[in-house]
């Protein structure tokens, strides 16, 4: 009897991939929501938690399409400052990203332990130490937005969680020490990727500023130009475009309180902020509860330098 199995010409088994080291890079969670205890210094976690190597949440997986025929060649933006003005350059891809500082990634993951535990522990201090009153100006302007910030302050410490901010080219007096707070403009960025990138920030605060100047070459660009060149305006929690950022950053005003700057003043291009979805502008963590490594960094002038705009007097 002939064999009546059906088998097509060429068949060949298929065989799926297995094993733990297959299993998505997520169920292993972001590293800093990881527990840790209370009486441990942030030098004493696991190196893996901090780093991005295989099995890190920062791996990623190249899958090759199946005609490769049809494959069309892989782009990629040139390097921060070779390539054409971002305002002018015909590809959306926004602010090349940044090569990963292991050392700005520790700073800011061991900052969320140690700031988290201290408000935990002594939560009713530090909102007495670190309470500023608004100035007169604010108090007496029912409509100026800034007024959130003061009224928010206690939930942002208590609740707000902390990411890297960048300044937008700021006026040279919010660099002098001095005793009145001052606004000015800043990007967040909330994702994961800029733990270990915060200078990638400041490259897009610096592209925000060309727009004071710069002609913008597309009508959103247009629009977007109008919010920076606004010095009455306040932004607040405006979503940059694809041709600025190509992960999701946040324009926003912010209000620069002496009382939690170092020295008062504000030297530095990075610094952490706590943001919380109920306030439209973010608080920077006051100085009195940063850790020994952000001060060192900070009076190192590991964090940038805070610019003034091209325009501001000398």
């Amino acid at each position: 009897m002939a064999d009546a199995r059906p088998a097509a010409a060429g068949a060949r088994p298929v065989s799926l991939p297995g094993g733990t080291d297959t299993q998505p890079a997520s169920l292993l969670g972001p590293a800093d929501t990881q527990p840790a205890s209370l009486l441990d210094p942030p030098e004493s976690q696991p190196a893996s938690m901090l780093g991005s190597g295989p099995g890190s949440m920062y791996e990623e997986t190249l899958v090759l399409p199946l005609d490769e025929s049809r494959a069309g060649t892989p782009t990629s933006s040139p390097p921060y400052g070779e390539s054409p003005s971002t305002l002018e350059s015909p590809f959306p891809a926004g602010a090349p990203s940044a090569p990963a500082d292991p050392a700005m990634r520790s700073l800011i993951v061991s900052l969320r332990r140690s700031f988290g535990a201290g408000r935990l522990l002594q939560g009713s201090r530090w909102v007495r130490l670190s309470h500023a009153s608004p100035p007169v100006r604010i108090q007496t302007n029912q409509a100026d937005p800034m007024r959130t910030l003061y009224a928010k302050q206690e939930l942002l410490l208590r609740k707000g969680r902390i990411h890297w901010a960048a300044v937008v080219p700021i006026e040279r007096a919010l660099q002098q020490p001095g005793q009145e707070d001052l606004p000015g403009l800043l990007v967040v960025g909330t994702d994961d990727h800029f733990d270990a990138r915060p200078a990638e920030l400041a490259a897009i605060a610096a592209r925000l500023a060309a727009l004071r100047t710069a002609p913008a070459a597309t009508p959103e660009l247009r629009r977007f130009a109008q919010q920076v060149r606004n010095d009455s305006g306040r932004p607040l929690g405006v979503e940059l475009p694809p041709a600025l950022a190509g992960r999701p950053v946040v324009l926003t005003s912010f209000m620069a309180v002496r009382s939690h700057l170092p020295d008062t003043a504000l030297t530095a291009g990075w610094f952490p902020v706590l943001v919380h979805p109920s306030s439209v502008i973010p608080m920077i963590v006051p100085c009195a509860f940063w850790n020994a490594a952000l001060r060192a960094a900070w009076d190192a002038h590991r964090l940038g330098a805070a610019r003034a705009p091209e325009n501001a007097p000398a």
